[in-house]
């Protein structure tokens, strides 16, 4: 979450997680988060409050790049109101290497054709069990880079069948011509180690957000999601 745990403290907070994992996701804090339930809808609140807002978290990841591949995750309103343009210029000049509107409309034809002219990815939020299959056809169809697909239903944070969105994401695994991604509700290294062997990126949040919250290093426990989801080394099953 961009801001968090203080606009003061993120530098600190995306440095350290951006070299615990392979690339880092980076949210735009919404005073009406569409997706994010319990931690991530505090941590937004909290984000706000310490005055963050798309430009503000721009200036910031200009000043303190990660030091992996990262994704601007933002609401269309934000988007809308910087100006897409904008921020297409935005994220190439500091190096931030795409975007994810969640909640894009469908119709909108001008932000894909932006992205790719800068290079840039275009990943694609889907919801399998809720979504129309047309409408997940075309999210997939339009994705560049990532498509992720959330795991459970409703906001982030809540309880998984694992079973569910491993089934889920091998049926969705057919339309998929990017990486696939499982967000929402991936809690535990063990739902980790399930989830994995049906998708290719695993997306934290309430894993991530909640050691900061209590002012914790999320350090080991991205080290046991990363250690739960590599692949067995030959000969140890």
């Amino acid at each position: 979450m961009g801001g968090y745990p203080s606009r003061a403290g993120f530098p600190a907070a995306l440095a350290g997680v951006s070299v615990a994992v392979d690339a880092v996701a980076i949210a735009v804090p919404s005073p009406a988060p569409l997706a994010d339930g319990g931690a991530l809808a505090r941590a937004d609140a909290d984000a706000l409050a310490s005055g963050t807002r798309l430009a503000t978290l721009l200036e910031d990841l200009a000043a303190h790049r990660p030091h992996c591949p990262s994704l601007l995750v933002a609401p269309h309103a934000a988007v809308s109101d910087f100006g897409a343009d904008a921020l297409v210029a935005a994220l190439v000049a500091i190096g931030i290497d795409g975007l994810l509107v969640p909640d894009l409309p469908a119709d909108d034809e001008a932000l894909a054709p932006l992205l790719a002219d800068a290079g840039l990815a275009h990943a694609q939020l889907v919801a399998p069990d809720e979504d129309p299959d047309d409408a997940v056809a075309a999210r997939c169809a339009r994705a560049r880079g990532l498509v992720c697909a959330a795991a459970t239903r409703g906001v982030s944070g809540g309880a998984l069948d694992v079973e569910a969105a491993v089934a889920a994401l091998e049926a969705l695994r057919a339309q998929v011509t990017v990486p696939l991604g499982a967000a929402f509700g991936v809690r535990r290294p063990d739902q980790a180690r399930r989830l994995a062997a049906a998708a290719d990126v695993l997306v934290l949040g309430t894993a991530l957000v909640e050691p900061l919250s209590q002012g914790r290093d999320p350090g080991p426990a991205l080290a046991a999601f990363r250690a739960a989801a590599a692949p067995p080394t030959p000969g140890t099953g």
